[in-house]
């Protein structure tokens, strides 16, 4: 037998005798339906991995959260999608094991500095159990899935082939993203027919009460200028016709997520989409579309951004405040940066030690100077190849291929810009999306390369 095939034989057989078990010995609730479902994702990306990484891209914005624990500081949440991602990654670890050379597998130059962050995560953590500072179990918990989200990046490096490959994961990622929207807008027209005055969008299935508009918001921004960089590239007038239909309704959701840092971020994004793709009828195009905005914009969004900053009137006289949630926002950095990072300025507090809203306040909290240090290598790093990509595709002139490269780097510049208020980078709806298309874009020279070499 050969040895490729011993996952597959293996998966085929523990389905065909879990298929049975659940036949004969369940009955048909919802339970008994989970315990078959995990099992199933689980064997079938033993045998193909390709289906573990459509399940994941399905399940990041469908899958409900439950929660398993209560801190003074937050709440912890666990998703299906955790769990489909975490079987997904162990049958692709198992599969590879028994097929490849993992140290091959973890050979790319983002790993080393990866595994050091991750280190100095696992460190801060135990260091400050030992003082009581956190939770062991949630800390733990919560740097796993810090690690997981790299592990997408490598499964997807490793199990993409093909430029086609690539293309149908990229048009499931935008089917998703057209559901997201319409269930989304769906959601807007109801709230506008009851007479609702304040409402904000959030991901499909989210049990929080609005809580996760901001997470929304960031999604959103991403998939825009992604769907936007393919727009200027790709020459065939159907296609950039259906994606200009999402691109609508995706900017409609946007706009009713009512976050304004997402309003923020989307601005350096365009420019940046702009200046990447050369495109000077884009660019007027775009100035005057967001001009004309502002005269259309909901009343609730307008309102939204006007009470950013409140007159509040005093003994003393009329002053400018800051909103409620800015300020809130502002007090936890200043908490941050005066009172917890001076008390251990260099391997911090440990993870989730204390919510903060900003990525680089919550990494300064959890892991001090080093941890940011390493966490903004990381980054840098990601941004010096992505441009690599994008250079090396020129030549090629393939339009999917450079629309995908440059709507990702400008969507990187406008999560970088997210992150000031949000937790961008940790947050599982948007990071997941983030590493899967990055290991895409990163493999699109080799693959262009591959299919130049097929066809010649």
């Amino acid at each position: 037998m050969n040895r490729n095939q011993i996952p597959t034989y293996f998966a085929i057989l523990l389905c065909a005798i879990l298929a049975s078990l659940f036949v004969i010995r369940f009955d048909f609730n919802l339970k008994s339906i989970g315990l078959l479902v995990f099992p199933l994702i689980f064997l079938l990306t033993l045998v193909k991995p390709s289906i573990g990484l459509v399940v994941i891209i399905i399940s990041m914005l469908f899958s409900p959260d439950i929660m398993i624990a209560k801190t003074e500081s937050r709440d912890i949440f666990v998703r299906v999608d955790d769990v489909f991602l975490l079987l997904v990654i162990m049958a692709w670890l198992i599969r590879s094991a028994f097929t490849k050379d993992l140290s091959k597998t973890i050979k790319t130059p983002l790993f080393p500095l990866f595994s050091v962050y991750i280190l100095i995560c696992l460190f801060s953590s135990l260091v400050s159990v030992t003082f009581g500072k956190v939770n062991i179990a949630i800390s733990l918990l919560s740097t796993f899935k810090y690690a997981q989200y790299f592990m997408i990046f490598l499964m997807v490096k490793e199990n993409l082939k093909t430029l086609s490959q690539a293309k149908f994961f990229v048009i499931v990622f935008l089917l998703v993203a057209f559901v997201v929207s319409l269930q989304a807008n769906l959601f807007i027209q109801q709230q506008i027919s009851s007479g609702a005055t304040f409402f904000r969008v959030s991901p499909p299935i989210e049990s929080r009460g609005g809580s996760e508009a901001n997470t929304m918001g960031g999604y959103l921004l991403f998939m825009l200028v992604i769907a936007a960089g393919l727009i200027l590239y790709i020459k065939n007038i159907s296609v950039r016709i259906m994606l200009f239909i999402l691109t609508l309704i995706m900017f409609r959701a946007f706009i009713y997520t009512l976050s304004r840092g997402s309003y923020i971020a989307l601005i350096p994004a365009i420019l940046a989409l702009v200046f990447i793709s050369r495109k000077a009828k884009f660019a007027y195009l775009v100035l005057v579309i967001f001009i004309s905005s502002f005269f259309f914009l909901p009343e609730m969004v307008k309102n939204r951004l006007s009470q950013t900053f409140i007159s509040k009137e005093t003994i003393t006289g009329k002053y400018l405040d800051i909103e409620d949630s800015p300020k809130e926002r502002l007090d936890g950095w200043k908490r941050t940066l005066f009172k917890d990072f001076p008390s251990s300025p260099i391997i911090g507090h440990g993870v989730s030690r204390r919510f903060v809203d900003g990525q680089v306040f919550t990494v300064l909290l959890e892991t001090g100077l080093v941890g940011l240090f390493f966490f903004l290598w990381i980054l840098a790093r990601l941004f010096r190849y992505l441009r690599q990509a994008y250079y090396a595709l020129l030549p090629t002139k393939d339009n999917f291929c450079l629309g995908l490269c440059a709507g990702f780097i400008a969507g990187f510049i406008g999560l970088i810009f997210h992150s000031l208020s949000s937790n961008t980078f940790i947050i599982i709806r948007i990071v997941e999306v983030f590493w899967f298309l990055a290991a895409i874009v990163l493999s699109l020279p080799s693959l262009i390369t591959d299919k130049i070499a097929d066809e010649a």
